[in-house]
């Protein structure tokens, strides 16, 4: 499941689009264009970095869309004339990734969330990791947190009956399904940021990546997969600040929610913890769905494999079955009795009925080891197993990775 910030920023000018073939999101940029940013926006930007330039600020607050405002008149004042511009935010990108100005980018940072559209907000935070100077990255860090806080979790609104229902032609697009995720995250340059900076740069990337489970636990699988060598590494480290948030992290995706281990634990006690957290996170049977299992090479499947051929050589998992499912219609297969551990990760139950394997007929223990000898012997790498549940006809796809 690793994937090293090496072969994302290798990956990056394959991500861009076409006329963008640039790696701008790999840390550390050294922008050094002479730029002159657009003057009525950066004016009032500037008037409100002036009064309030960071959420320590007084009088400061973040309203409904996740945006730090002020309480101060002339901040406000600064603050509508702003709104009314309706500015394109590919100034604020431009500015940011390029603009030799420290100045400019520190302004074009504070800018950032103040777009008419949420999602361009959603892409200039992507821009932070690559910023050379730490304080406007540390400024980018906790603007986007605030923001992140109000529409990292929400989702697409709508009847999802009436969504199912719709019908498109060829070419039409049902757009997004109601309940599922409006934004997502680009997290490849912070991932990135994890092997090329220093140890504040990783607790920080830490630290922001735990936020932003916090707001979204299903995003915790995918932000820990990628980061588990930098996890592993700061484990060891010497640098308080990173070890506590890297611990912090890992409690945090950990299924099982123990209490977070002490740092002062010895490494040995610390990574056999961490690898155990792996183990729940990302198992070696692993179903995805409830029509897919994914089967990793491991000693949890060599075990199963064992048991499954121990169980079919004697007869013992099962009983041929005839029956009629709900919908009128006969079958036959194997009725499934006997499922010791670790049986029951592959996710079938006693009383289901094995009915095909990739189209051949299963009705026996016989069959069923005949037909997985020779899947093994052509060394498939995936199969469809179809069976009967209370009824009704179903099925599952195993994949070997």
């Amino acid at each position: 499941m690793r994937l090293t910030a090496h072969l994302l920023i290798l990956a990056i000018p394959m991500l861009l689009p076409a006329q963008e073939q640039q790696d701008w999101r790999i840390p550390f940029r050294n922008p050094q264009k002479n730029l002159a940013p657009p003057e009525d926006l950066f004016r009032e930007l500037r008037i409100m970095q002036s009064i309030a330039p960071g959420p320590d600020s007084s009088g400061v607050s973040y309203d409904q869309e996740g945006r730090l405002i002020c309480d101060d008149s002339e901040w406000q004042r600064a603050y509508d004339r702003l709104l009314q511009l309706r500015y394109d935010p590919g100034y604020i990108s431009m500015v940011l990734r390029e603009s030799g100005s420290v100045l400019d980018r520190e302004t074009a940072m504070y800018g950032a969330f103040y777009g008419p559209e949420i999602e361009h907000s959603f892409n200039l935070i992507r821009h932070i990791p690559g910023e050379p100077v730490r304080r406007i990255r540390e400024l980018g860090y906790r603007l986007a947190l605030g923001f992140l806080e109000v529409h990292l979790a929400s989702t697409i609104t709508g009847d999802v009956e009436e969504w199912v229902a719709t019908k498109v032609g060829p070419a039409g697009n049902k757009g997004p399904r109601p309940g599922t995720f409006a934004y997502e995250l680009d997290m490849v340059p912070f991932i990135a940021l994890l092997e090329i900076g220093d140890d504040l740069d990783r607790a920080q990337v830490f630290w922001f990546m735990s936020e932003c489970i916090r707001l979204r636990s299903d995003l915790g699988p995918a932000y820990f997969g990628y980061s588990q060598l930098p996890l592993r590494n700061s484990l060891s480290s010497k640098n308080a600040d990173l070890k506590k948030n890297a611990l912090g992290l890992i409690a945090l995706v950990d299924p099982v929610q123990r209490e977070t281990p002490a740092s002062e634990l010895d490494d040995a006690a610390l990574q056999d913890w961490f690898d155990d957290v792996i183990y729940r996170v990302f198992p070696p049977i692993r179903p995805i769905h409830a029509a897919l299992t994914e089967l990793y090479a491991s000693e949890d499947l060599d075990q199963l494999v064992a048991k499954g051929r121990e169980l079919l050589t004697n007869g013992s998992l099962g009983d041929p079955e005839n029956g009629q499912l709900k919908s009128g219609s006969y079958y036959r297969g194997l009725r499934l009795l006997h499922l010791p551990d670790p049986l029951p990760k592959l996710g079938f139950a006693a009383n289901q009925v094995i009915t095909a394997i990739d189209g051949e007929p299963i009705g026996s223990c016989e069959d069923l080891l005949r037909v997985l000898s020779k899947l093994m012997e052509l060394k498939k790498t995936s199969l469809m197993v179809f069976y009967v549940d209370r009824g009704e006809e179903r099925a599952r796809e195993f994949r070997l990775r």
